[in-house]
């Protein structure tokens, strides 16, 4: 107990004689003016370095945590059901139409789901990734040999899913436009 003490009492000496340490008052003269305020979290995540062709954010791309978080929810999550949360209002509408027109008209449309482009695959959470083409707000989803580009856009103040590039080169919504018209 009485080492205790003593080594209580050296500190608080110690402390006490280090001048630098202890909280001093700054004249105005010495004080320094910093070029730029610091920020706050929330102001750096909605730091946004606008370009014609994309959105880039400082801490966090959304559109990346978009896409995963659509994938974990849709394959690995409750259903797909819950993700469509993730998709516009746009390419809801498209999916929908063409579920309308096969059932209209009888022939498929799409032979797969587009956001895999397969029937079924069988895949992990880790099996997969997910990336930003280039400087555009175009990201891919990759497992093994499969790949399906998709397009994140801002709607509402939420990031979502606006449309899907098929493997013939034509987007979801483009499709669903041309069979629209084709079934009038």
């Amino acid at each position: 107990m009485k080492n205790i003490i003593i080594i209580a009492s050296l500190g608080a000496m110690l402390f006490s004689s280090c001048d630098g340490l202890l909280p001093q008052k700054i004249n105005d003269g010495e004080a320094e003016e910093t070029e730029e305020p610091i920020k706050t979290d929330e102001e750096c995540y909605s730091d946004v370095y606008d370009n014609d062709d994309y959105t880039m954010y400082a801490e966090h791309d959304y559109g990346l945590m978009t896409v995963y978080e659509f994938y974990s929810e849709r394959y690995f999550g409750n259903g797909k059901h819950n993700a469509e949360r993730f998709l516009s209002k746009g390419l809801r509408k498209a999916l929908k139409g063409i579920e309308s027109i096969e059932q209209k008209t009888g022939y498929l449309i799409l032979d797969c789901d587009p956001f895999i482009d397969a029937q079924d695959i069988v895949f992990g959470e880790d099996d997969y990734s997910v990336e930003r083409v280039g400087n555009s707000d175009w990201f891919e989803f990759s497992y093994k040999n499969t790949s399906v580009q998709l397009l994140v856009k801002e709607e509402n103040g939420e990031f979502v899913i606006d449309d899907v590039k098929l493997s013939s080169g034509k987007t979801l919504t483009e499709l669903y436009e041309k069979e629209k018209r084709s079934n009038l």
